[in-house]
């Protein structure tokens, strides 16, 4: 199928024959900021509400997810927090935590968004709640046996990382059992957004809201409309990506993908395409979504040589983040202590980077903003040996041209590590980003 056909194809498995409404959600608005702890703290924050009847949101989750639950939800005081420092790792914190001093503690670790597992993850934050005097101060047999954990996804088929799952399912530490791949337990649970948390809602709290005030239900209607939209956005994702793996060779799916964005842009500039614009809109993410995915190894790569994962690598950056840009035909790393107007930028993404036919492409230094070009230029001529000072008012910015050995998409990981060590060592990065940290403090 060509990209005009995948996208009619697309519009008639979804629009109604009368056309979308118009769609408007506060939240989708600020869906950049919408992050796994936002989810986590509208769910702390449901479940902490409390009436002349108690916890009823809380009692409604733990009768409904914690069939086993033996807490005494509405007896003594209960203890709300998000992102808890009762934690057994420096940096950690435990995405949310329930609990009632000596007689239950709920951790929540929340992953809609399909942030990795750490290692020993929640092993780690069992222990040191079970171990925590502020929760529980007397120690039973079982030292485990009053904590109960809940593992949200969104779509459920995610599990912790391998040595939290040996720690559950170990009959002498938390009792659970593996059975079929999945782990069963009277004090686990683990609940997918689509599957779990939206029926909750829709079924048994939307329906309590007689007993609430105004503002929590319509609280509540855009939040559930906001996971039905997560949902759909899910739905387009695998639609997309199953005609994308049609395609054979990653040039072709790049050129396919770049053909359905520009497609899509174009029917979003025309008035006859009004109806379907919202389903457009979210089709045009679902493309750069799943670009990223195509690119993913050359921004692994990436990130892995800024951050010193390497062998004998340096660590340049604390964590490297990134960005890419399909109309912009970009892709950019910072460090995250750096302001986003400071980055090296990959160019460009639509053509030269991943053309097949050539191996050119060029590898961008740039410093964005008035006020941060004068306070460099106070501060340091940038000794950037070999790059071309391109003539842009509103930016510091250097580009270098790079000759790679064949296109990044037809390299394996490995062989883009290979490529990578070469061409940020010859393009003078380091010194550059010793630079940057020794003049950014001083912002």
């Amino acid at each position: 199928m060509d990209a005009k056909s995948i996208i009619y194809a697309f519009l008639q498995a979804n629009i109604q024959t009368n056309g979308a409404e118009y769609h408007f959600n506060i939240l989708e608005e600020q869906q950049g900021n919408i992050v796994e702890n936002s989810h986590t703290n509208i769910l702390i924050r449901l479940l902490s509400y409390r009436n002349r009847f108690g916890y009823i949101f809380l009692q409604s989750f733990c009768d409904r997810f914690l069939a086993n639950f033996t807490g005494n939800i509405n007896g003594g005081n209960i203890i709300f927090e998000t992102e808890s420092p009762l934690c057994g790792t420096a940096n950690g914190r435990i995405d949310g935590l329930i609990y009632s001093k000596d007689d239950f503690a709920i951790i929540i670790e929340n992953k809609i968004n399909g942030a990795p597992a750490g290692e020993k993850q929640l092993e780690k934050y069992i222990k040191s709640v079970s171990e925590n005097s502020k929760i529980f101060s007397q120690q039973t047999n079982n030292k485990y046996d009053r904590i109960w954990v809940v593992y949200l996804t969104r779509e459920g088929n995610e599990k912790p990382d391998d040595g939290s799952c040996d720690f559950l399912t170990d009959k002498k530490q938390f009792g659970c059992a593996m059975i079929d791949g999945e782990i069963i337990g009277d004090r686990y649970a683990a609940l997918s957004y689509s599957d779990d948390i939206l029926p909750w809602l829709k079924e048994e709290i939307i329906p309590m809201w007689q007993e609430v005030n105004i503002i929590l239900y319509s609280g509540l209607i855009q939040y559930i409309d906001f996971l039905d939209r997560l949902n759909m956005s899910n739905k387009i994702d695998v639609y997309l990506q199953s005609e994308i793996n049609k395609i054979k060779s990653n040039y072709d799916k790049n050129q396919m993908l770049i053909a359905l964005s520009n497609e899509v842009k174009k029917m979003l500039k025309t008035k006859a395409h009004g109806q379907y614009r919202d389903l457009l809109s979210m089709l045009k993410k679902s493309i750069d979504r799943i670009y990223r995915s195509l690119i993913a190894d050359f921004i692994n790569a990436s990130c892995d040589y800024f951050e010193g994962n390497y062998d004998k690598g340096k660590r340049l950056f604390s964590s490297c983040h990134v960005k890419h840009s399909m109309d912009n035909n970009y892709v950019y790393f910072t460090d995250e202590n750096w302001p986003e107007t400071i980055h090296f930028e990959w160019r460009s993404l639509s053509t030269i980077l991943w053309d097949e036919k050539t191996t050119k492409c060029y590898l961008y230094f740039h410093i964005e903003g008035k006020g941060l070009m004068d306070f460099f230029n106070n501060k340091s001529k940038l000794s950037l040996k070999g790059y071309t000072r391109t003539g842009y008012k509103d930016k510091i910015s250097y580009k270098k041209e790079v000759i790679l050995s064949k296109p990044i998409l037809c390299m394996t990981y490995d062989e883009l590590k290979k490529e990578l060590i070469r061409v940020y060592s010859k393009a003078n990065i380091a010194n550059i980003v010793n630079e940057i940290n020794n003049i950014i403090k001083y912002i």
